[in-house]
Formats: C-alpha cells, sequence, structure tokens
C-alpha cells in the first residue's frame, strides 16, 4: 500500500508515538522511505491523542485538516485527530485500506 501510494505521489508523512531512543535508531530504517516527514513524539514532548500534536503535524505539513488522512490503529487516536477535522481511517487487520484511500 505504502509503495503504491507513494508511486502515485502522494505525500505520506509518519506520525508515532515512540520514544526518543527508538526514533533515532529507527528513523533511518528502509520500510519508513516514502515518509517525509517523520513525526516523533519523543523528541517532539507530545504523545496522541493530544491534540496538540496533530496541530504540531499540520503546521509543519501548512496543511488544512480537511487535506490529511490520518490512519491509525487507535479509536482514541482516531477519535482525536477527527475532532479536529482531519479525514481519518481506523486500521484494524480487516481494514482493506485501497478504497478507503481512493486506490480502486
Amino acid at each position: 500500500m505504502l509503495d503504491r501510494l507513494h508511486q502515485r505521489g502522494a505525500g505520506l508523512a509518519l506520525l508515532s508515538n515512540m520514544p526518543v531512543g527508538l526514533a533515532r535508531r529507527l528513523d533511518a530504517a528502509d520500510w519508513l522511505t516514502p515518509f517525509s516527514p517523520r513525526f516523533f513524539s519523543g523528541p517532539l514532548g507530545l504523545v496522541k491523542p493530544d491534540p496538540r500534536i496533530f496541530r504540531h503535524v499540520l503546521a509543519e505539513l501548512r496543511a488544512e485538516p480537511e487535506q490529511v488522512v490520518f490512519v491509525d490503529d487507535s479509536p482514541a487516536n482516531v477519535a482525536a485527530a477527527q475532532n479536529l477535522g482531519l479525514r481519518t481511517v481506523l486500521h484494524t487487520p480487516e481494514t482493506d485500506l485501497a478504497p478507503e484511500l481512493g486506490l480502486r
């Protein structure tokens, strides 16, 4: 899915609740290549579902909430993003992201 989105030119950003040390180690991982920019909670001092972390990301992306699709497996994180006006997808093992992201 990431490759398909990346090949289509979709802007992919990562927002992860990840401690500082782990974020430093994983930031160079190959599977993160499609994501730019990357936001990690540890260095930011904020964690999802705190609305401030979503506002920070939106400001950094220079995006309006309705321009962003937020995909997460936590109902609390999805609800927080939705409350700020982001389009959201609650990802479960059964979720087919292709139609959710307009890839059909």
